[in-house]
Order: structure tokens, then sequence, then C-alpha cells
């Protein structure tokens, strides 16, 4: 196979395809391996069957994956500076780049997963976030789960906010994340993803938190034996394409790659709540113990959060949320807190 590079597009005159036609291969980057419960692969695996399948071989998706160009935040700025084609990148890490998406950060957000995939499909409800992206330079092709995040500890189960007093609890580098948690009264921590066994092991950290598929993933059951499944923060992973390669399709490839995305994020869906019941169901036989906090009680002690939020100049995107999930009656009992 030969290739050039057009427009950022790899272009690829391939012999499996007929005589004098080319192949558009767009680059799509994410942090995971290739793992039983890596949901931004699947995501991206999906994708790549869909292009082939709908556009008939004349586009086609070269996956890069396991951060081989960088972290998340480096994938991000290399959307904006052209280093990048595509990327899968979860929105906590997305708020740097543009304040709306910051609203996905807050704890407790959104109830379930039911809730969760349903304002992920629905256009209207993430319309305000797309065009937020599009203004930095990212156009979202569709929105990805990546799961609701639960606390594993070397310490007993919370079950209210006096359970996670002065807790050491790792944290990705997010704002957000780091104000809720000491609204809880926890001392929250940003701490590498590579550092997290070890300083679990030295007692640097008591806890840290991930999706259960992630937790069983990085096998931290091993160093640490109890699961609070406090669910406190959802993160959508949006697939993002640089908006220079983007005006390089043609308006049909276009609706070819915008189907191909929005089908498999329905389908990584489908496989991220499948696969959280599976993944506790593995964690219990690593011989975890799992305790269930009041996770109500819990968001109330983040209002004041919540209330900052609102009255801060991305508030209409928090009230937008609410309103698209059916939790408007929150807004006066944030207030009112």
């Amino acid at each position: 196979m030969t290739a050039v590079v057009i427009s950022g597009l790899v272009v690829a005159c391939s012999s499996e395809s007929p005589e004098g036609s080319n192949t558009k291969t767009l680059e799509l980057s994410h942090v995971q391996t290739a793992t039983d419960f890596a949901f931004f692969h699947v995501f991206a695996t999906e994708f790549q069957s869909n292009v082939r399948e709908y556009s008939r071989g004349e586009l086609d998706v070269q996956i890069i994956p396991a951060g081989q160009l960088g972290g998340e935040r480096v994938m991000a700025e290399g959307l904006q500076l052209g280093t990048t084609d595509s990327a899968i990148i979860s929105s906590f890490q997305l708020g740097n780049f543009t304040a709306p998406l910051l609203t996905f950060d807050l704890p407790f957000l959104l109830p379930d997963y039911d809730v969760a995939n349903q304002i992920l499909r629905s256009e209207s409800a993430m319309e305000p976030f797309n065009q937020a992206l599009r203004e930095v330079g990212m156009v979202p092709l569709a929105w990805g789960n990546g799961g609701f995040r639960s606390m594993i500890s070397n310490t007993p189960g919370v079950e209210t906010a006096e359970d996670l007093r002065d807790i050491k609890i790792r944290l990705p580098e997010s704002r957000v994340y780091m104000e809720a948690f000491k609204e809880l009264g926890a001392n929250p921590l940003p701490m590498a993803f590579g550092e997290v066994v070890p300083a679990l092991q030295q007692g640097t950290i008591d806890a840290t938190e991930n999706s259960l598929q992630g937790i069983y993933e990085q096998r931290w059951f091993e160093v640490a034996s109890e699961i609070s499944l406090t669910e406190h923060f959802f993160s959508p992973i949006p697939m993002l394409i640089d908006e220079r390669i983007w005006a390089g399709f043609s308006p049909e490839e276009q609706k070819i790659l915008r189907k191909a995305a929005i089908d498999a994020a329905n389908y990584e869906h489908e496989f991220l709540t499948e696969t959280h019941d599976e993944a506790k169901a593995l964690l219990r036989e690593e011989g975890v113990s799992f305790s269930q906090p009041n996770t109500d009680e819990l968001r109330k002690d983040t209002y004041p959060l919540y209330r900052s939020f609102l009255e801060g100049e991305n508030g209409e995107y928090l009230e937008h949320v609410l309103r698209e999930t059916n939790q408007a009656h929150l807004i006066e009992d944030i207030y009112r807190a």
C-alpha cells in the first residue's frame, strides 16, 4: 500500500480497492488498551467497522490506542493544533478547553445509566455542548458513555459524608472533582494514574475511584478491598475530530462518519451498561466488599458547589441538563440549602 497525506488525512491507494480508487483513512486516538472492558476501544472499533461498511471501503479508520499520541489533554491540544485527526476524550479533560463541559463534572448529576444514555442520545440535549466544542475547533461526532465512578479504598465503606471525613482520595485533575470532594470533607489529591497502586500500598492515599470496569481492569482490588457504590461522577466520552480534518470530507462522507459514530456510541452505551454488572460480579469473586451509600444525602452536601455553578457564567448549562433529565425541581432545593 502507498499513501500520501492530503489536508491531514491519509489517502491510501489500496490494492484491495478497484483500480484507480483511493481510500481516505482517518486516525482515531484514545487512551485505553484493548482489554475486555475497554469501552473507549469498543467505541473506536465499532466506529471503524461501521465506517468501512457504510462507505463500502471508500473510508477507513486507523485506531491509535493506549495513549500512543499522549494523554487526553495532549490529544485535545492536538485537535486544536492540527497534530491529532480525531480522538475519544473524557469530558473532565475537556472542561480545561471549554467551560460549559465542566457541567458534567458535577457530582451526582445523573441518577442512572438509563438517564445518562437518554441524554447522550438526544440531539437537543447535547447541542449546547456540541456548539461549545465547535467554538474551540473540535467537532463532536457522537457521545460515548464513560460510566459512573465509584470509590475503592483501604478504609471502611462510605454510607454518609462523615465517612469521607479526611479520607485521602486520588482524583483526576479536574477542578470541579476536587471541589466536590472537599465539600464532602475528604482530602482529594491529584495524582498520575500510574502512581495509584504504590500510593495505596504505601498509605499515601486511602482511596481512588473509577468505573467498576476500570477498577477491575486496573486490578486495584489487589491493593484495596472496599468499594463504595457512590457513583459520584459520570463522564461522557465524546468522539471529536479536528475541524480542519472535518472540512476535508465531502458532505456525503461527513454524513457517513456521523452515522457511523452515532451507531457506535449507541452500541457502546449498551456494552457499558451490561458490563457494569459483570465487573461487579467479578470484583465480588476477588473478595471485594461493597457498601451502598445514600447518594441523595451526599448530593445535598454538595449543593453549595451546585449553587456557585448556577450563579456563575455557565449556570445556564447546568439548568439545561437538569431540565433535560426531569430534575428541574432540584434547582429550588439547591437555592434553599
